[in-house]
């Protein structure tokens, strides 16, 4: 079966059974990586996972720490932590490894996974981000996946950017939105989410909405196969796709992070990611 005919058949069930209120804000959460930064701006500190290895805490916390500058094995730079998506998933698996004598991440899904990597930033005073660059290496990925059906979005590479705002700026459905995050959550989500990713379909440049709010959205900056398993450079001006995305400029940078996933269509996946860069500018 395509992903046409799968979405037709799961857009036959939906329509005849409607999905309850809890099941969509959760969907909206897992398949955005939402529930890695909710709760940010309440917990200031920088806590590392219990595989960190020594000697690799943060240089500067306004900075995400170097996967170049660590050892390569299951341990990570001081700073990044891992997350989980749902008990009911299947983790990604992140490692350091050696890569053309260069620390870089690994990241590895087999069946339906998603976890990922995030680190909280500490913005300073009288400066805002301008530009984050990164560099990363697909392995594979699913031809039948699409970040513009909740029900097919897999992606072998997500770099999510969460940043604080007005919440009292919301319309009726983002508040209903996040009341419900905060009820089935507990947690307070960020004001606004934009993540750059990689679809095997949609043109560069695509924005693409989450149906349940207009506080999270899609960038697509990578398409296709035709690029695989070689490494592919971005540098990306913060403020001008915000702005291009929320039609509004930014709020404070919160935190930085990364995805791997293969939760709704099940292919094994593997991406490399070498350091992400954030620069800074005066406000």
């Amino acid at each position: 079966m395509n992903s046409t005919q799968l979405r037709q058949e799961r857009g036959a069930q939906f329509s005849v059974r409607p999905e309850p209120a809890y099941q969509a804000v959760r969907r909206a959460l897992l398949s955005s990586g939402l529930l890695a930064f909710a709760g940010c701006s309440s917990l200031p500190e920088v806590s590392a996972p219990g595989a960190n290895r020594a000697g690799s805490w943060p240089e500067s916390l306004d900075q995400p720490s170097k996967f170049s500058r660590a050892l390569p094995g299951p341990g990570l730079p001081g700073g990044w932590e891992p997350y989980l998506i749902s008990p009911s998933k299947k983790p990604t698996s992140y490692d350091l490894v050696d890569h053309e004598n260069r620390t870089v991440l690994r990241a590895r899904t087999v069946g339906k996974a998603a976890t990922g990597l995030y680190f909280r930033l500490e913005n300073q005073p009288g400066r805002q981000p301008d530009t984050i660059e990164w560099r990363w290496l697909a392995r594979n990925l699913d031809l039948e996946a699409d970040v513009s059906d909740t029900w097919a979005d897999d992606s072998p590479g997500r770099i999510i950017l969460a940043f604080d705002g007005d919440h009292n700026e919301f319309g009726f459905r983002d508040r209903l939105f996040f009341e419900q995050a905060r009820a089935f959550t507990g947690l307070e989500l960020p004001y606004a989410t934009l993540i750059y990713v990689w679809d095997p379909k949609l043109p560069v440049g695509t924005v693409v909405p989450i149906p349940q709010t207009t506080r999270i959205r899609y960038l697509v900056v990578q398409s296709g196969e035709q690029s695989l398993n070689q490494w592919l450079d971005y540098r990306r001006q913060i403020q001008d796709d915000y702005r291009q995305v929320f039609q509004k400029s930014p709020g404070r940078l919160m935190a930085v992070g990364l995805m791997t996933d293969s939760d709704d269509l099940g292919k094994p996946t593997e991406t490399l990611y070498d350091d992400l860069n954030i620069q800074w500018k005066a406000a």
